[in-house]
């Protein structure tokens, strides 16, 4: 989609700047990982943005040399939290090099980290990430993201200033009430009654997200597995690109192929037969592996073996 000027955003809402190199922060590399699914790629004559939602906000992102510049009504604080651009003290760079010694200067790491520089995890909201995943089994990320648009379009608020349509994510109590039928037609599946009864619980506040959010890892995870539809894996994404614990690994189809080609003679080590792998073995592996920021580690794998697979072929000489 083109516009003819830059004029369409600026002249509607505040710009934010955050100075910021591409190794430091790399917005295309961030939000086409598959950590979110409410972003769309736009031209603005020669210019390229992205065109998402933050909290019920339309947003326009455009990533400069030296600097991100955000075009939004939202106030700079919540933009920081949202691209994980506001914890005190927080490096990526000094989390890259973490990985790096935990890992013993893993080969198949140092691929990823240097394929995607500046790649960053999102922490998005929690509602909405809860049920992008519960949307996300046994799916691809097109798919993924087609059945959180139309659930935006039929049950979500049109948002002004939004040049490419956008819709707001809608809050869990429009799901809840939602019948079956109009759920199913965005394409949901047997996943309907996970989402509808997962809205349902958290709109009658039978299940807290403010206590979620206060919840270490481990109890954070648990609590989440107790809604509909939210195993393991799920849970483990909610973890990381919402909550912030940055040492969950979710395990789904391409970081299990990617584990099993590159790390057998590691899991066979750790825990016996491989093909008998439980999810939770993985896991530990992967934390004991990588070390406390393992959920890095594991977005920079899935993104290289989901996108840049070819650079893995010398490892299977």
């Amino acid at each position: 989609m083109q516009f003819s000027t830059l004029q369409i955003v600026k002249n509607n809402c505040d710009v934010v700047e955050f100075p910021l190199s591409f190794q430091e922060f790399n917005l295309d590399y961030t939000l086409e990982s598959a950590q979110c699914f409410t972003w769309n790629k736009i031209d603005l004559k020669n210019t390229k943005a992205w065109q998402g939602i933050i909290q019920g906000t339309s947003v326009t992102a455009i990533q400069h040399p030296d600097h991100l510049a955000v075009y939004s009504d939202l106030p700079r604080e919540k933009i920081a939290q949202y691209f994980s651009l506001d914890t005190a003290g927080f490096s990526l760079g000094n989390v890259l090099k973490s990985l790096v010694i935990e890992s013993e200067n893993d080969e198949v790491l140092l691929t990823a980290l240097k394929q995607f520089p500046g790649l960053r995890i999102l922490r998005q909201d929690v509602w909405e990430t809860i049920a992008s995943f519960i949307c996300s089994q046994n799916s691809s990320v097109e798919m993924i993201q087609q059945r959180v648009n139309l659930l935006s379009q039929r049950f979500g608020t049109k948002l002004k200033g939004n040049a490419s349509g956008g819709f707001a994510f809608p809050p869990s109590i429009a799901i809840a009430t939602a019948s079956e039928e109009d759920l199913q037609a965005c394409k949901l599946g047997y996943r309907v009654p996970y989402l509808k009864n997962s809205a349902m619980l958290i709109a009658n506040s039978e299940f807290s997200l403010e206590e979620l959010k206060k919840m270490r890892f481990e109890e954070a995870r648990q609590y989440l597995m107790s809604l509909p539809g939210v195993g393991p894996k799920v849970a483990d994404c909610i973890c990381l690109f919402s909550l912030g614990h940055l040492n969950a690994f979710p395990v789904d189809t391409h970081v299990f192929k990617l584990l099993a080609d590159f790390y057998a003679e590691d899991l066979k080590n750790l825990q016996g037969n491989r093909k008998n792998m439980r999810y939770d073995d993985l896991t530990a592996f992967a934390s004991h592996k990588f070390g406390d920021y393992c959920g890095y580690g594991q977005q920079y794998l899935f993104h290289l073996h989901r996108v840049a697979r070819t650079k893995l072929e010398n490892f299977y000489a």
